[in-house]
């Protein structure tokens, strides 16, 4: 249970620093050939710059990573330092020292918070990753807050003995694998180990000493990839009398060796050890209140206390499955809580010692099928109930008797019950949210739907709003047009009262308890459209030959709306002609009929034609209408008959277009233009109205000169108007002589 001595370990460090770089190359090629463990890999690396060294005060932010010669941050400087917001890795230097590293010999004041540390395998035969931070031997105030710690051997806080030390305050951090695992494998350099003990936090050689807090942790630990000799590990130090050291309300899941199911392995992997055992009657840890903390899963002990005076355990929550996540059984179990004279220096050392209020249960049975103890006071084991009054058995025989993987995570849920209650954030430090992206705007009537993702960090407290921003300025300005308290909604806003033909943008901020995120880029442009208009395409009428009646029911919603039509004889419109209705702007809400005459159309042509209603921001085409014109009459001239030399009989064929009555005429000249001194002739028959058919006619033509050349035109009469035939001609005989 006892660790490897800080100064001990200082003096090495510095001794190693005054080597030859040779020598820590040829160790680090050595390491490499025989390393088999991997611990985490610290991502972006190129990100990181070399060492730094802090010589004077003051606060300090970056990404820096150490060397097995040299810490990432070194701090030789008594003024006060603050490291934050800041990203450490390295591999610990040959002696196993540290990310961040304080001064032996120097009273250092240092805050380290919002900072993530990196651990990984040094390379060096024996060697475990390095600690996230050693404070020195005769540091003045520590302060380690709101830092995220991954695959590191923890904090080290080992004093020069005397009452000299100040301030221990370890709070907020969130811990993932304390990782003791060796190089290499074999033993911790200089040990018969199979891996160095590290802890989470180690007190050591810190005297009287009434500023130690170690409060609202999370350690999480994984089974094959962590190794703990204790979580925390009280050695050879004490609280004051009016100011106890105080261990409360963490959260410790996992403590394990390297090999927790290994049967062959020793006791390791306790969660608190609030009072290593010692001879040594005049430094034995005292005034150490360990109170509500969960402590889960773990090897060895869950908390013990095995020396020194006026220690508290009081109101803890201790529970283990003795299993793996594999369902593996954890091999080595002793007990749930103990307090216990272990030393046996007796009661002028051991004395005063409270362990009540807690709630602890195992698995009942070890690898051995030994029932197991869940409170141990003296050499008593058994009910926490019968063996310390006060505590209670969480596995009581009757109700609960065996400790569940189940019941394991349900403590994780409490313990997240318990922050969010308490306001307390583990961790990095909360930040306004990152800001949401992919806002889409979609556009209707007075209106537009506007919708986006969430940010892909919510600054580590939940989203309680996001507001959206509206501009019609292409982003010069912005106006809060709506928010919504609902982060579990579905990131969807409807934004109301906006003015039609108007061009918007939108984007969108996120709030959470620690402030407001930067403004989303801008949604693409929208406009909000008018009401479209109703438009009906009716039937024509009043068709003739050259002419039809366009008609149309238009509403225009209540937006004036302007009225055309496309005319044309490709059913697709293609080549229309734009026809504009006699009331080419029409209001209101109701339905209006619109219509327009439209002339000099081709006789017998279909015709295609649609209206278009428009209003200042949208157009709506009506359906496609056909008609035909009507035909106009026809009308050819034939071969006379019966011609003498002074008569003939004209014949011609017509037909009307079954609209109106059409009425033939004949006409002939000895000249070839019929349209002067010719003679008309009637043909004396009008071809009736619904009449389409071909007819032949004759018109008799006397009175002629012999032997002469007559032409002869015919023409067709309606309504519509005259049709007139091509030419014809005969020729009378000559006179009898």
């Amino acid at each position: 249970m006892r660790g490897w001595p800080d100064q001990t370990r200082m003096l090495i460090s510095q001794s190693l620093r005054r080597l030859q770089t040779i020598l820590v190359t040829v160790l680090a090629l050595i390491a490499a050939l025989l390393a088999t463990f991997t611990t985490a890999t610290p991502a972006h690396a190129d990100d990181y710059s070399g060492p730094l060294t802090i010589t004077k005060g003051g606060t300090y932010s970056g990404n820096w990573r150490g060397t097995a010669t040299d810490p990432a941050v070194y701090v030789n400087t008594e003024e006060p330092v603050t490291i934050e917001n800041c990203r450490v890795t390295g591999p610990g230097d040959a002696s196993g020292g540290a990310l961040i590293q304080g001064a032996y010999h120097k009273s250092i004041t240092l805050t380290v918070r919002n900072c993530s540390g990196v651990g990984y395998d040094p390379g060096i035969a024996g060697r475990s990753a390095a600690r996230f931070l050693s404070a020195g031997s005769a540091f003045r105030e520590v302060h380690v807050l709101n830092n995220v710690l991954n695959g590191t051997a923890g904090l080290s806080f080992s004093g020069d003995g005397n009452t000299t030390n100040g301030v221990v305050d370890v709070r907020y951090n969130k811990v993932l694998n304390i990782d003791g695992r060796v190089s290499g494998g074999g033993n911790c350099l200089g040990t018969t180990f199979k891996y160095c003990h590290v802890n989470f936090v180690k007190l050591r050689n810190l005297i009287a000493d009434p500023n130690i807090e170690i409060a609202w942790n999370e350690v999480v630990n994984t089974p094959g990839q962590s190794a703990n000799e204790d979580l925390i590990l009280v050695q050879l130090s004490s609280g004051a009398d009016t100011s106890p050291i105080r261990i409360h309300h963490n959260y410790f899941q996992g403590a394990y060796n390297h090999s927790p199911a290994d049967t062959t392995l020793g006791f390791t992997g306790s969660a608190i050890n609030a009072a290593d055992p010692t001879t040594d009657t005049a430094r034995a840890p005292s005034n150490v209140s360990v109170s509500d903390n969960q402590i889960v899963n773990f090897a060895n002990y869950g908390i013990g206390v095995f020396t020194g005076h006026n220690n508290r355990v009081t109101n803890n929550r201790v529970l283990t499955s003795n299993r793996l996540a594999d369902g593996s059984q954890i091999a080595k179990i002793w007990v749930g809580i103990v307090m216990q004279d272990l030393m046996n220096v007796g009661t002028t050392t051991f004395h005063d010692n409270v362990m009540t209020g807690n709630v602890v249960g195992d698995t009942w049975v070890n690898q051995y099928g030994n029932r197991l103890s869940n409170c141990r006071l003296g050499s008593v084991g058994g009910y926490c109930a019968t063996t310390m009054p006060g505590n209670i058995d969480f596995n009581n025989p009757t109700s609960h008797p065996l400790v569940t993987t189940d019941d394991e995570a349900a403590e994780l849920v409490r313990w997240r019950q318990l922050l969010d209650a308490s306001d307390v954030n583990v961790g990095l430090l909360p930040s306004a949210p990152l800001s949401p992206t992919n806002v889409v705007a979609t556009a209707s009537t007075g209106q537009a739907t506007v919708t986006w993702d969430a940010p892909s960090s919510d600054g580590g407290k939940v989203i309680t709003r996001y507001s959206i921003e509206a501009s019609t300025d292409g982003g010069a300005t912005w106006v809060t047009v709506a928010s919504s308290t609902d982060s579990a909604a579905s990131r969807t806003a409807l934004i109301s009262g906006l003015t039609n033909g108007a061009q918007y943008t939108f984007r969108v901020t996120a709030t959470n308890k620690v402030g407001t995120s930067a403004p989303s880029p801008a949604s693409n442009v929208v406009t909000p459209l008018y009401p479209a208009p109703s438009a009906t395409t009716l039937p024509s009428g009043d068709v003739i030959a050259n002419k039809a009646l366009l008609r149309a029911s238009v509403n225009p919603r209540g937006v004036d709306t302007t009225v055309s039509f496309l005319l044309g004889t490709d059913p697709d419109l293609r080549n229309a002609v734009v026809v504009t209705p006699d009331t080419a702007t029409v209001t209101g809400q109701s339905d209006v009929t619109v219509s327009k005459s439209a002339r000099d159309l081709n006789p017998g042509q279909t015709y295609f034609y649609r209206v278009i209603a428009t209003n200042p921001t949208t157009s709506t085409q009506g359906n496609v209408v056909t008609f035909t014109t009507l035909k106009l009459p026809k009308v050819t001239v034939g071969t006379a008959k019966s011609v003498t030399s002074s008569k003939a009989t004209v014949v011609v064929t017509a037909s009307g277009n079954g609209a109106d009555p059409t009425t033939v005429v004949v006409s002939y000249s000895p000249s070839a233009s019929t349209t002067g001194g010719g003679v008309t002739i009637p043909t004396n028959e009008v071809i009736p109205t619904s009449s389409t058919s071909t007819r032949t006619l004759t018109a008799s033509a006397s009175g002629l000169v012999p032997n002469t050349k007559y032409y002869v035109i015919a023409t067709a009469t309606n309504r519509y108007g005259t049709v007139v035939s091509s030419p014809g001609s005969f020729t009378t005989t000559p006179a009898s002589p």
